[in-house]
């Protein structure tokens, strides 16, 4: 009889086991498959406790999806694993809503680490899950855990097919795709293999920064957790949404750029300039933005080619669309003449202060008169006013030292000639005084001045 039981409570187990790993006789494994959990959020459940490394990598076939429809996710792994989905915020300072996790998937090695140099992993795809329509605009991250309890994140974000807000983000994953350099090869040398730059990137890979974030965490987090704690409506979308035309169907009043948005299509720079036009307000909360044109590959859009240090072979053809930078030859379009400042350089000084300059009506609400300091928060990367530019209006300045010389990097406010108005920052810390997180290393901090300019500088910037 012991024995009959035992064998009982083994065959129950089994049972149970096998209902909690999902096993498909094809490579796919459906969304109908995938059950909702409502298990509840813990505020540290969204972060990375354990790097998976390329033990349990993935990436989507998008990088932008609208709710109701199919993501496809590609996989490599070597354990058994679930995927958790959380869209990031403030959420009560837990930092994310928690949405939904999946069932277990089969351990099977389905897919292989690419050869040195590549440029795409040519994966197969593993699962298929549709986004419920219920899901808000938003940057979310999937969260893949193994059985090890290693993880990593693919990053999407769902947008709105007319979008409808006062502010529209944009999230830089042409950024992203630009310095990864997941298979041996990014646009740049130094993190490339044999130190040469590739001229390709492609979206068919995962990120090897930021725990498979790519840069989401460096510059936009920070802004995101701040601004859905303020009452705007907000709506999200990516570099090639607005490449591929969002703003024409949208009704926003300002686009939002809080990312290190260096590469961008030509597509993009005139989406946005024709957005102006309609008086759309343009927040610029970072630098070194609009630098070098990219352009997608016009069979396939997941390819995107820079060819910085190579011969476009579109340099004949097509000037117009040579990836180089903006202000060079043949293209000559700075980024000034958008933002009003641009690129200057990175600064021998890692913090830099910010002098107010002018008791201008962005520092109504806030203790700064001209004169004033707020330590530290200019650096990484700055842009500068050339003073070539009617129209351009200083906030504030900062003495950097670039290459050798002294000189100037600014905060501006700019009302642009067809009607837009442009509030520039010219620095990679800004929005880490706005939410402070993750970025004790630099010894940032929420500073109250810095969030009163920003509000005032957006509340103006979706006045009709």
């Amino acid at each position: 009889m012991k024995k009959v039981a035992f064998l009982l409570m083994i065959s129950m187990f089994i049972i149970l086991l096998s209902q909690n790993y999902t096993y498909a006789s094809e490579n796919i494994e459906n969304s109908e498959q995938i059950s909702r959990l409502s298990t509840n959020s813990k505020d540290s459940q969204w972060k990375i406790s354990k790097p998976a490394g390329k033990a349990l990598q993935g990436y989507a076939n998008q990088t932008s999806i609208e709710a109701g429809e199919k993501l496809v996710f590609y996989i490599h792994n070597k354990k058994p694993f679930h995927i958790e989905f959380y869209r990031m915020g403030y959420n009560e300072g837990s930092g994310s809503e928690f949405m939904q996790k999946t069932s277990r998937y089969s351990g099977i090695l389905r897919n292989k680490q690419p050869a040195l140099g590549a440029t795409e992993a040519k994966w197969l795809p593993t699962v298929n899950f549709t986004v419920p329509r219920s899901w808000s605009s938003g940057v979310y991250l999937a969260k893949l855990v193994d059985t090890d309890n290693r993880q990593s994140y693919i990053p999407f974000v769902v947008k709105q097919s007319k979008p409808k807000a006062q502010l529209g983000i944009l999230i830089a994953a042409n950024t992203y795709q630009a310095y990864n350099n997941w298979g041996g090869k990014s646009l740049y040398g130094y993190n490339s293999t044999y130190s040469q730059a590739g001229y390709q990137a492609s979206f068919k890979r995962p990120y090897n920064t930021g725990n498979g974030s790519g840069d989401f965490f460096a510059y936009e987090y920070n802004f995101i957790r701040w601004i859905e704690r303020q009452n705007y409506s907000i709506t999200y979308f990516t570099d090639k949404d607005v490449h591929d035309g969002i703003l024409r169907k949208s009704q926003i009043n300002a686009i939002i750029i809080p990312g290190h948005a260096e590469y961008w299509t030509m597509g993009m720079r005139k989406a946005i300039e024709e957005k102006m036009k309609n008086k759309v307000g343009l927040a610029v909360l970072n630098a070194n933005v609009g630098y070098w044109q990219v352009r997608y590959d016009t069979k396939d859009p997941t390819k995107m080619y820079g060819y910085k240090y190579y011969d476009d072979p579109l340099a004949l053809t097509n000037p117009s669309l040579t990836t180089t930078k903006f202000r060079n030859s043949p293209v000559n379009y700075p980024e000034q003449m958008l933002f009003g400042i641009q690129y200057a350089g990175i600064p021998e000084k890692k913090y830099n202060d910010l002098t107010i300059t002018n008791n201008h009506w962005l520092l109504k609400g806030t203790t700064l008169k001209k004169g004033d300091r707020i330590r530290n928060i200019i650096g990484g990367e700055v842009d500068a006013y050339d003073g070539t530019i009617p129209g351009v209006e200083i906030l504030g300045e900062s003495f950097v030292g670039l290459y050798g010389k002294s000189t100037k990097s600014h905060v501006t406010w700019y009302k642009h000639p067809n009607g837009g108005k442009v509030f520039a920052v010219g620095t990679f810390y800004w929005n880490w005084y706005l939410d402070a997180y993750g970025k004790k290393e630099h010894n940032a901090y929420p500073n109250l001045n810095v969030q009163t300019i920003t509000k005032n500088a957006i509340n103006e910037l979706i006045k009709k």
